[in-house]
């Protein structure tokens, strides 16, 4: 599944999963913002905005250190088209579901998740990453949980599987899904081009907009047994 992803993947896992939000830049963020806002309130937690600028290897690096066991730090930058992308500062990615889902939902809009994760583990060396690649695309005309099409190939723990539910999109790729390999079912390639289809060049740094992002950072107590990381010690086990 070779292929070059956002700066060749040299910022994983700042860029191993983006989220993707059809809808004008200032109703994302005030979305986001209100309804973090009406779940942190209770814990003490403060919202802090700031725009931020520069180019987006800049931007992201806004977002550092990475924590765990939850996001503290999220970032929105504008696109070439109609989408607003969307980072957070997770340990282990962003989690483009539980914002793309929702906000699709509240805005209401599409979103998208796109996740490409090479497959490096190393069972005997207990190193490296679980492959995954995954396009979810979200609207409020989606499931229960705002799911409009799923396309996926995952190691999960060393076994692949391949997972598909909805309704095949028009410039999909379909008879690749009987293919015997799981992992030739849905590539990088594939990832690539449904996402192009959809308006969203995902893995073209020049896609982005970086000079007119805006970083949301949560400021208050932290979760119990929170840790943080730089992003050499996050790629340390890669």
């Amino acid at each position: 599944m070779a292929m070059n992803l956002l700066f060749n993947d040299t910022l994983a896992p700042l860029t191993s999963e983006i989220g993707f939000l059809n809808a004008k830049m200032e109703p994302v963020v005030h979305e986001f913002s209100e309804w973090q806002s009406s779940v942190m309130d209770s814990l003490g937690i403060q919202l802090r905005e700031r725009s931020v600028s520069g180019s987006l290897q800049d931007v992201l690096n806004q977002l550092l250190p990475l924590t765990v066991p939850r996001s503290r730090r999220y970032l929105f930058v504008p696109t070439a088209s109609q989408w607003v992308a969307f980072f957070d500062n997770g340990l282990h990615g962003t989690d483009a579901f539980s914002v793309g889902s929702f906000l699709a939902t509240r805005l209401p809009c599409q979103g998208l998740r796109v996740s490409a994760i090479p497959n490096t583990v190393r069972e005997s060396e207990r190193r490296g990453r679980y492959g995954a690649c995954i396009l979810e695309l979200y609207g409020p005309n989606g499931d229960a949980l705002g799911y409009v099409r799923t396309v996926a190939v995952v190691n999960d723990g060393g076994n692949w599987t391949f997972d598909v539910s909805g309704d095949p999109l028009p410039f999909e790729h379909v008879e690749n899904y009987n293919r015997r390999k799981i992992v030739e079912r849905f590539t990088f390639e594939n990832l690539r081009d449904y996402a192009a289809a959809l308006g969203v060049r995902c893995f073209e740094e020049d896609f982005y907009r970086p000079e007119a992002a805006h970083l949301v950072e949560l400021v208050g107590p932290a979760p119990n047994g929170m840790k943080e990381y730089t992003l050499e010690e996050a790629r340390s086990g890669f």
